[in-house]
């Protein structure tokens, strides 16, 4: 048996089991070097490419990077009903600041530019069925830990940007475009 049909079967067998989380730890990579760049390209005609290491070699905060604007999207695929935004890491070193507690690490707002939630909507069969979530960094700004971005996305801010991705993406890119500061836009 070939590898890829091995994850071809794993993948059903995750369906079978219907298990989110898995399924999420699964689609992970695909959503963000296959899925959200062609997503990227189709709906907002934008060319991406993966995020740089950052200046001491370490993967970069971002995932992609818009290659004409330097805009920075962070891809979170989300198979479950809430949009949570920590990730887990050691609470040491360069994660030992105030953003980590409990080995979840959250980001920080000046990390990038807009996050990018993809979501099944339990359905796997044909991801050109899912939906796109955008929210620009500053809209996800804890306000008790100011510079750091929410745990979890509050259900008031996910429905302000329910189907507005392609518009807040493109309106993003723009102001990267004319060189101003990323701001709140809707």
């Amino acid at each position: 048996m070939k590898l890829s049909e091995a994850v071809a079967l794993a993948f059903e067998q995750l369906i079978e089991e219907d298990d989110s989380r898995e399924i999420g730890k699964f689609l992970a990579y695909p959503t963000q070097k296959i899925i959200a760049p062609e997503w990227l390209e189709k709906e907002c005609g934008l060319n991406v490419v993966p995020a740089p290491d950052d200046e001491d070699g370490q993967q970069s905060k971002y995932d992609l990077l818009v290659t004409e604007t330097g805009l920075r999207i962070q891809v979170k695929y989300r198979g479950g009903k809430e949009l949570h935004m920590e990730q887990t890491r050691r609470t040491t070193g360069k994660n030992s600041t105030g953003g980590s507690k409990n080995g979840q690490v959250r980001y920080s707002v000046d990390s990038f530019d807009v996050a990018l939630f993809v979501i099944p909507n339990g359905q796997y069969e044909n991801y050109n069925e899912w939906s796109y979530v955008a929210i620009p960094a500053e809209e996800l700004e804890d306000d008790n830990m100011p510079g750091y971005c929410v745990y979890r996305v509050p259900a008031k801010l996910k429905k302000k940007y329910a189907d507005k991705a392609v518009e807040v993406i493109c309106m993003l890119n723009s102001l990267c475009y004319n060189n101003k500061e990323v701001t709140t836009i809707l």
